[in-house]
């Protein structure tokens, strides 16, 4: 009878611990997206409140969960780096600790949507944790909180050697320089962009070393400089800390920086949920310019939604990126231009979309004519965008243009246009469609650190429409970019103003159709 006990206890200490072990339980999506169905978790069960669960990458699975039939419980809850979960119409109370984990690079980390329909919840009994690596070894970078509540100091007591002073900065628009810019051309208003004091624009967000710091706000965005790579994690303990539902960014435009808007009206605000935002909403921006502008810690890349198409999307409307990007990633802040008068910059909940872009669209049957040119040296390059698109004028529009912004890093090459009226610089230089025939000369401005050897290239276009030109008014040669896609030139340090000149001649109906531009496939 005492050998039947002791084996009857040393069962159920394995039974016991057996289930202790075993109840990590793993989305594995096998089946559909139903959290409720046993067939989609690694033990073939739904999980239960003394279950950890964890929402792995789902790049590789045949589901995500999105939905479930009935409310959903769990004891600590982790999602993965590219990891996806929405919860949609029920509730999710996770009665330990939900932590949403970034890679230790640039890449896309855990998202969460609480989708913002009746009945939606997420109830944590523990603490919320959200995770982002940054990459400011050194660098600056855009950055904003998906989290309520969070302190500056989180990022100025970053240091990882404990020797350095972490930078961490607002951008004030409404700051004043005196005396004002009083630049009349493209090329002094991008001079004196960095050599008047509205670098001053940029303010110290904490309360100086040793003091407390200051609580962020929500959709506000931050630029955030260390000494190494470092992840933060942002946490809360309460169970609304999460950034949820439609939440509204004040943007103003102060008029008070010279005759030109080029200077005015910039806002640094920042995708506020834990999950990636997408990029469609600017299409119908509000109170804002189409164009965001991203830093990626060595240059600025431009995203115009306006007048994407189907074929020639991202080469048409994005600057110093490839690929096809349609989302703003969790913890990433941007650059917005406002309007004469300011107002807000809506984020929508409906446009919260699971993205695997890393840190730093929907599609129209419209054919936009354009040409991209990039300048390149050893190591570094710009882009710049010409192109001919319906509504457009020949001054800046803020639905279809992107301004050039300066950078302070001299070895950078840079490349721009200009707007033939007003003279602003511009990244992306949009010009009227439709008129036959109707020729444009666009000054084409180059800058570079040093004399030397240089490379422009076409690296994308679609000229069926138009013909495009490059005069290099220096040597006097003229290069027709349907045939030429790579110019070697030597440039003097500094700006190149009227070294080039861009022609551009919308055909429209009259094409010219030669042997030179027909091609025949089998």
């Amino acid at each position: 009878m005492k050998l039947l006990k002791i084996i009857s206890f040393l069962l159920l200490v394995t039974v016991f611990f057996g289930l202790n072990l075993n109840s990590q339980n793993i989305w594995t999506g096998s089946s559909d997206n139903y959290w409720n169905t046993s067939a989609n978790w690694s033990l073939n069960r739904v999980p239960l409140s003394s279950d950890d669960v964890i929402i792995p990458d789902c790049t590789s699975l045949p589901n995500i969960p999105e939905r479930s039939g009935t409310d959903m419980v769990c004891n600590n809850l982790t999602i993965k780096p590219g990891g996806q979960l929405t919860v949609y119409r029920k509730i999710l109370h996770v009665y330990g600790n939900l932590i949403i984990e970034s890679p230790d690079n640039s890449n896309a980390s855990g998202s969460l949507i609480e989708a913002g329909e009746e009945g939606d919840k997420i109830i944590v009994d523990g603490t919320v944790s959200f995770q982002r690596f940054y990459s400011v070894n050194n660098r600056y970078q855009y950055v904003s909180s998906p989290i309520k509540n969070v302190s500056s100091s989180l990022f100025t007591n970053a240091s990882t050697s404990g020797y350095f002073n972490p930078n961490f900065y607002s951008y004030n628009e409404t700051y004043d320089c005196n005396p004002d810019p009083v630049s009349s051309s493209a090329i002094e208003k991008y001079e004196q962009w960095m050599n008047t004091d509205l670098v001053n624009a940029w303010e110290e967000y904490h309360n100086g070393e040793g003091n407390s710091g200051i609580n962020l706000i929500t959709g506000q965005g931050y630029v955030f400089y260390n000494d190494a790579d470092v992840t933060i994690n942002y946490s809360g303990n309460t169970e609304n800390v999460l950034n949820n539902g439609n939440i509204s960014v004040n943007v103003t435009n102060t008029a008070n920086d010279g005759n030109s808007g080029y200077y005015d009206g910039w806002n640094l605000i920042g995708n506020p949920y834990p999950s990636a935002y997408d990029f469609a909403t600017v299409r119908e921006p509000g109170d804002v310019d189409s164009t965001i502008y991203l830093w990626n810690g060595t240059n600025y890349i431009y995203y115009n939604y306006n007048g994407n198409t189907e074929d020639y999307s991202v080469s048409s409307y994005v600057v110093n990126e490839s690929g096809t990007y349609n989302a703003i990633p969790a913890g990433q802040a941007f650059f917005v231009k406002a309007k004469p008068g300011g107002g807000t910059f809506d984020f929508s909940q409906r446009k919260r979309i699971h993205s695997n872009q890393a840190m730093t669209k929907k599609t129209t049957k419209n054919i936009i004519n354009f040409v991209k040119f990039r300048i390149t040296d050893d190591d570094f390059s710009d882009e710049t965008v010409i192109r001919f698109i319906e509504n457009a004028t020949e001054d800046y529009d803020g639905a279809y243009d992107a301004y050039k912004l300066p950078v302070s890093n001299e070895n950078i090459p840079q490349i721009f246009t200009e707007t033939l009226n007003t003279f602003e610089p511009l990244a992306i230089n949009s010009l009227p469609a439709g008129y036959e025939n109707n020729v444009f000369n666009i000054p084409l401005t180059v800058k570079v650190k040093q004399n030397g050897n240089f490379q422009i290239s076409v690296i994308d276009d679609y000229l069926f429409e138009c013909n495009a030109f490059l005069t290099d008014n220096y040597t006097g040669e003229t290069f027709d970019l349907k045939k030429t896609k790579t110019i070697n030139v030597n440039l003097n340090q500094g700006l190149n103003d009227n070294r080039f000149t861009v022609k551009m001649q919308y055909l429209a109906s009259n094409i010219d159709i030669t042997k030179n531009n027909i091609n025949i496939y089998p």
